[in-house]
C-alpha cells in the first residue's frame, strides 16, 4: 500500500510540472501571437491553435491534481472536524461518498472518452495541412 501512496505522489508532481511547463508554454504562444499580430503586423499562423490545445491540456491536467488534493469540487455538508458526521460504519461509509461518486463519474467519462476516441482518431487540427 505505501508504494501505491509513493507512486500516486510521484504521479501528482510529474502531473504538476507538466501542467506548469504547458501553462508556461501557453503563455509564452499567447504572448508571441499578440507580439507579431500587433507590434509585427504579421501573426504567427499556428500560435492560436498550439494555444487551443495547451488551453485544454493545462485545464484536463490542474483538474486530475485538483482531484488528487481534494480540491477540485468541494461541497461543505457536513463540517470537516473529526468529531462531527455520523460515527462508526455508517461514519466511514459518509466520508468514502465522495470518492465513490468520483470513481463513478471517472469511470463514465472513460467509458464516454473511448467513444469520443474512436471517432476524433483521425481528425487533424483546424490550421493543419494535409500534403
Amino acid at each position: 500500500m505505501i508504494y501505491f501512496e509513493k507512486l500516486i505522489g510521484w504521479i501528482a508532481r510529474i502531473n504538476g510540472v507538466v501542467a506548469t511547463l504547458f501553462f508556461v508554454a501557453l503563455t509564452v504562444v499567447v504572448a508571441l501571437q499578440v507580439f507579431t499580430r500587433f507590434v509585427l503586423h504579421a501573426p504567427v499562423i499556428w500560435s492560436e491553435e498550439a494555444a487551443r490545445f495547451l488551453f485544454f491540456w493545462t485545464v484536463l491536467l490542474g483538474a486530475a491534481l485538483s482531484v488528487h488534493h481534494r480540491r477540485h469540487f468541494v461541497i461543505d455538508v457536513v463540517p470537516e472536524s473529526p468529531d462531527a458526521g455520523p460515527r462508526g460504519p455508517i461514519g466511514i461509509i459518509w466520508r468514502l461518498i465522495p470518492g465513490l461518486v468520483i470513481v463513478g463519474f471517472s469511470v463514465f467519462l472513460l467509458i464516454q472518452g473511448m467513444s469520443y476516441t474512436e471517432i476524433g482518431t483521425f481528425r487533424i487540427g483546424t490550421n493543419s495541412r494535409v500534403n
